[in-house]
């Protein structure tokens, strides 16, 4: 065990110890060595202790954690808790590390304050590792608001975090079923969280077939709660900031995009009498008002 290492690598995980594995071998085999990786889990009923144990038995610096049930958000909340690092990863069990992820964020840190947001380009590989579907690598931007209103800026483990940027923000969103991690950046941009990019992928992430991720319907109610909330000033963050505030900023163009993108989910997934059923509540207008080039995307 390493104390106050500079990397904690928070790993909520339900039912997945079959992908745990993949995970934590990544770790393992990271060129630098600085670390504690924390198993949070969740609640599980299939072999999660049993495989952390096995690898905590291998390296002291993997820790596991056990505790009820309660969610994606409690589970990293609570890994949090245990966290000793300077810098928070946040790797879902399914997902793992290039070789040298760590190693590149490293040369980063030494440079940076604790509002500086690190984000790394990620690589969509299918479920069994045979494939990689597609490359996503960010750019930097000099100002995170307002852009950060209109889309979140990534996913949760392409992204890495300050302990103490994270005590001021308040943690992960416990209530949210979906897009906790665009709700996390948003309060991180209203503490005045600036941004570095490392144009290279350094972390997986594993597509699995009926995650809950691909659930339209509860992406959607989560995303327009994210969406109303995100100009207005958030009541949630502890530290004082400038930044956090009311801001003119018309958030409908950006309800219009989830709205139409979810009936396009769901239209393809053979749900269409919940599809007629999301357009008669949320649209705001009639189906011969649109045009079609509304639907493109």
């Amino acid at each position: 065990m390493i104390l106050n290492p500079l990397f904690s690598i928070i790993i909520p995980c339900y039912n997945q110890a079959h992908f745990l594995p993949d995970c934590l071998n990544s770790i393992l085999e990271q060129e630098f060595q600085d670390w504690e990786a924390i198993v949070v889990n969740d609640g599980s009923t299939d072999e999660t202790s049993q495989v952390a144990i096995g690898y905590q038995k291998k390296d002291t610096r993997i820790k596991l954690i056990e505790k009820e049930n309660g969610g994606l958000s409690s589970a990293r909340n609570f890994g949090i808790r245990s966290a000793q690092g300077k810098r928070f990863i946040f790797l879902d069990a399914d997902d793992f590390l290039y070789s040298n992820c760590l190693f590149e964020i490293a040369k980063l840190v030494n440079q940076d304050s604790y509002k500086i947001l690190i984000q790394y380009g990620y690589s969509y590989i299918n479920e069994d590792k045979t494939s990689i579907l597609h490359t996503v690598l960010p750019s930097e931007q000099k100002n995170i608001i307002p852009q950060i209103f209109s889309s979140v800026l990534g996913p949760c483990h392409s992204i890495c975090i300050s302990k103490k940027l994270c005590d001021g923000i308040g943690f992960f969103d416990e209530s949210l079923r979906s897009v906790e991690d665009w709700d996390f950046w948003l309060r991180a941009a209203k503490v005045g969280a600036t941004h570095k990019a490392i144009k290279s992928p350094l972390v997986y992430y594993r597509y699995v077939r009926n995650s809950m991720s691909r659930n339209p319907f509860v992406m959607y109610d989560a995303l327009k709660k994210v969406i109303l909330r995100g100009p207005q000033k958030d009541g949630r963050i502890l530290e004082n900031s400038p930044f956090n505030k009311n801001y003119d900023f018309d958030i409908n163009p950006v309800l219009q995009n989830a709205f139409i993108r979810t009936l396009g989910v769901s239209i393809m997934q053979g749900e269409i009498e919940k599809s007629v059923l999301l357009f008669e509540k949320e649209s705001q207008k009639t189906i011969n008002k649109y045009n079609p080039e509304e639907f493109a995307g």
